[in-house]
């Protein structure tokens, strides 16, 4: 009787461990939980995750999770935390490189690139870019590219790495990985309007724009129709760039909300125009609202210096 009880006892362990530990289908995909604009609380969430992927046995889902929550610290410019992180990461990498490890070279390398480091952090993005590629996990290859591009000084080299992520974004039989050619297209479009080639940076904005219509994100639409606007100003193409952003305007008035980088534009062309009064009023509100950006005040002070001057601000 004894021995039969300590069985039925240990069956019961069994059972319960067994319910306690999800299986791999069942953990929550946590990428659908991103939001870019709020890193502190997607840790939040990542972490309310992080006790089931701990006990899974999935190790390739724990370090996708622990990249990620490293990425959480990098937005947030706190670059030690987010190698800590993925230092505990790299400790447990499989000897067969899989997603998890693709991911954690990806992450390794934006946070060198994001603390101010982007030669040593190109060669993990290039690394990570073959790994995907062995692995066709499309979507993680074409953001490695996409972060060489972004790393690399040379120019030629630039475009070849944008040119390749967007290919394969066109080519892939992956709608996550088809999701890059907005992102890409953008990217190139900045590319060739800093070379002046502002025809060229027209036309990649506007197929960004297409992109971007198709996924039905209202915020990227927003900012590829702010982004042709500023494109079509640059080509004199004033009437059409003004018509943009107050219809952008219009849009978030009635939302309730501001864009600093319309009121901007708005300031620009009103100033093109000789309209010094309104010209004077956007700027200032520009400046009030943009100036609150750590980012831009730090790498863009003439800019900030422009709208603090032409908005009348002491």
């Amino acid at each position: 009787m004894k021995t039969l009880f300590v069985s039925v006892i240990a069956l019961g362990l069994i059972i319960m461990t067994s319910q306690a530990i999800p299986a791999p289908d069942q953990l929550p995909d946590f990428d659908k939980l991103w939001d870019y604009d709020h890193p502190a609380q997607t840790r939040a969430k990542f972490n309310d995750i992080l006790p089931r992927a701990e006990v899974s046995g999935d190790n390739n889902y724990l370090n996708q999770i622990l990249t990620q929550i490293a990425r959480t610290y990098g937005l947030e410019g706190k670059f030690d935390s987010a190698n800590a992180v993925l230092d505990s990461v790299q400790k447990q990498l499989p000897k067969e490189p899989n997603v998890g490890t693709v991911r954690y070279y990806l992450e390794r390398g934006r946070t060198y690139r994001s603390s101010g480091d982007p030669q040593k952090a190109e060669p993990l993005f290039e690394k990570a870019f073959h790994l995907a590629h062995q692995l066709n996990a499309d979507y993680y290859a074409i953001d490695a590219a996409h972060m060489v591009a972004l790393a690399v000084k040379d120019q030629q080299k630039k475009r070849e790495w944008s040119e390749l992520g967007l290919k394969m974004a066109e080519e892939s039989s992956d709608k996550r990985a088809r999701s890059w050619k907005g992102p890409l297209s953008n990217n190139m479009g900045w590319d060739y309007f800093d070379s002046g080639d502002y025809n060229k940076a027209l036309e990649l904005f506007q197929q960004a724009y297409g992109s971007f219509k198709e996924s039905g994100k209202e915020k990227q639409i927003d900012i590829a129709r702010w982004t042709i606007a500023r494109c079509l100003r640059a080509l004199g193409r004033d009437d059409e760039a003004l018509a943009t952003q107050l219809d952008l305007l219009k849009k978030y008035q009635e939302d309730g909300t501001e864009d600093g980088y319309v009121y901007e534009e708005l300031g620009e062309l009103y100033l093109k125009r000789g309209d010094k009064e309104k010209a004077t009023g956007y700027f200032a509100k520009a400046y009030n609202l943009l100036s609150t950006d750590k980012w831009l005040m730090e790498n863009e002070p003439e800019r900030m210096d422009r709208m603090k001057t032409l908005g009348g601000i002491q």
